[in-house]
This record gives structure tokens, sequence and C-alpha cells, in this order.
């Protein structure tokens, strides 16, 4: 019988890391759609719990996931600094992009990286 889990300890360092992270992504996401009232954060809210659920249960699909919505979280404030250079650097670029700059590096890790190629379904 299969189990599913919200976390799954047994995984490497890194990837567990990614896992937690990706969760903590989803709740700051889920705070700035109530702030923001913005629908396309609650989306990428949503995408990160999935990415994140399917992570700790060992899917593919989940990696992919958490690693597609962590890119785009970083490229979306970067796009946007870089069209609106002249306004000037926002003072807090760098704790936007913080967040999403370690979940990609901890999904990215080789150690990550390795042991979802061989164990993930």
């Amino acid at each position: 019988m299969e189990t599913r889990r919200f976390t799954n300890p047994s995984q490497p360092t890194t990837l567990y890391a990614a896992t937690m992270l990706l969760y903590l992504s989803s709740a700051v996401a889920v705070v700035a759609a109530v702030f923001d009232q913005s629908f396309l954060a609650l989306f990428g809210a949503t995408l990160l719990l999935i990415g994140a659920y399917l992570t700790a249960n060992a899917r593919t699909i989940g990696w992919l996931l958490g690693l597609f919505v962590a890119s785009a979280q970083l490229f979306l404030p970067i796009l946007h600094l870089a069209t609106h250079l002249g306004d000037g650097i926002d003072a807090l670029l760098p704790m936007t992009l913080a967040l999403p700059a370690l979940t990609f590096a901890a999904l990215v890790h080789p150690e990550s990286r390795d042991y979802q190629r061989i164990w993930f379904n």
C-alpha cells in the first residue's frame, strides 16, 4: 500500500529543504494574494502547494512544477525591473528574490536532481 505524505524526511536534505521551501513560498503567495487581491498570486500559491505535495510523494511532475514556479518567481521581478529601469530599484527586490532563489537552488542541486532522476516516478 502506498502512503501519501506532506513531507518526506527520507529524501536527501536538499530535496527535503526544497519541499519545505515550496510550502513556505505557497504560504507567502497566499498572504500576497490576500493583500494584493491578485488571482495570479493565488494561482501561483496553488501550483506551489501542489508541487510541494507531489515532490514529497516522489512524483517528477511535482519537482518540475516546483522548478517552473520558482523560476517564474525569479524571472518576473527581474523582467519588471528591466522594463522599469528608469523608475529606480525597489528596496524590497532582494527579499522578493531570496525565497524563490533558495527554492530554485535547492531543486536544481545535484543531489536533488540525481535523487529525482533515479527514484521519482
